[in-house]
């Protein structure tokens, strides 16, 4: 063989074994990197069950009326499908609603038990129908909602503080803020002790991160409603913390805001809709302050702190500024928790 393509040969054998090398070091080097933690998270899945695991995955994608955001797993508290990536049990819902007004009292009787069951969860769906013309249908619906306020002046130091409620589009929590829209996986993968599991997004009523409780000196519960505005009277828990107290808050709970199409809103406001405190504090969240004279800070659904004055902690519901006299049905359920210093 003549000597050029000897030497042209052996120059090929060089370049493929160095493109071959290079693409080992490269795929080692991908699988010696680090896989981000994911953020352990509880799922309430539709048929009742609950799973406690790992996401797959680094963050949840969310389409806005702003544009995309990509949530950060490590910051979500929470995230709830709406009725949009759920339209059977939208469609559920609207039937026992109208079902209520039936000819047939038996039909009525199984509606009523139906939505009963429902909860909390679908307060807004019964609110928006509260005026409805059908006078059997408005009587049922507003039996319902005085059982709801019943269940939740009894809710319990158990309760799943994970009650999602149901709006139209899905919603993020984050430990910043909430965020409205169209959640773009409709498939999630989940790691569990029992294995690994598919789980469609129409399959899960709620997933919430899994943070445990400690114990606390103090555990009461209380509920802020809608005419507890910060422009008005705030509601006193009848608790004085003391300067160094360690204290905690969980809330949950919705709101209905008519300015807003009776859009329902978590203890973490709308953004969307304005600011109490520009950039900072939504309209809608929860509020607290120490003592009639202290400055407002937001609770959103979770909030601990070490006390920096003494004084009764207040609550109050971040008011719209144009709308800041209109009472918001719903409520705000709060649990506090207070470690005294020593």
């Amino acid at each position: 063989m003549p000597r050029y393509l000897l030497l042209a040969t052996a120059c090929l054998s060089m370049l493929l074994w160095s493109s071959a090398f290079a693409q080992r070091e490269s795929a080692e080097a991908a699988e010696a990197q680090p896989v981000p933690a994911s953020r352990e998270l509880k799922l309430k899945l539709t048929d009742g069950s609950m799973v406690t695991g790992q996401l797959q995955t680094t963050t949840i994608k969310i389409t806005t009326s702003f544009g995309d955001l990509s949530v950060p797993l490590a910051n979500l508290i929470s995230f709830t499908p709406g009725l949009d990536s759920r339209p059977q049990l939208g469609q559920r819902i609207h039937s026992l609603i109208e079902q209520l007004g039936s000819p047939n009292n038996l039909e009525r009787e199984e509606a009523q038990r139906e939505l009963q069951k429902l909860g909390q969860r679908i307060r807004p769906q019964l609110e928006a129908r509260q005026n409805d013309r059908d006078p059997e249908r408005k009587l049922r619906i507003r039996v319902i909602l005085e059982d709801l306020d019943e269940q939740a002046d009894a809710w319990s130091d158990d309760a799943d503080d994970t009650a999602a409620v149901l709006q139209k589009k899905d919603t993020i929590i984050t430990d910043e803020f909430t965020i409205v829209g169209r959640i773009n996986q409709k498939t999630f993968q989940f790691a569990s002790r029992y294995g690994k599991l598919t789980v469609q997004l129409s399959d899960i009523q709620s997933a919430s991160a899994n943070i445990e409780e400690v114990i606390r000196d103090v555990r009461m519960k209380l509920a802020v409603k809608g005419e507890h505005q910060a422009n008005g009277p705030y509601m006193k828990s009848g608790v004085r913390i003391e300067r160094g107290d360690s204290v905690s808050i969980k809330a949950d709970g919705a709101l209905t805001l008519p300015w807003a199409g009776n859009m329902a809103s978590t203890p973490m406001g709308v953004s969307n809709y304005g600011w109490y405190v520009n950039g900072q504090i939504p309209v809608a969240a929860l509020l607290a302050r120490v003592g009639p004279n202290g400055t407002p800070f937001m609770v959103g659904i979770e909030k601990t702190f070490d006390a920096t004055e003494s004084g009764e902690l207040q609550f109050a519901i971040a008011p719209h500024p144009s709308y800041g006299n209109q009472v918001l049905p719903g409520q705000y359920n709060v649990k506090l928790f207070v470690d005294k210093k020593e």
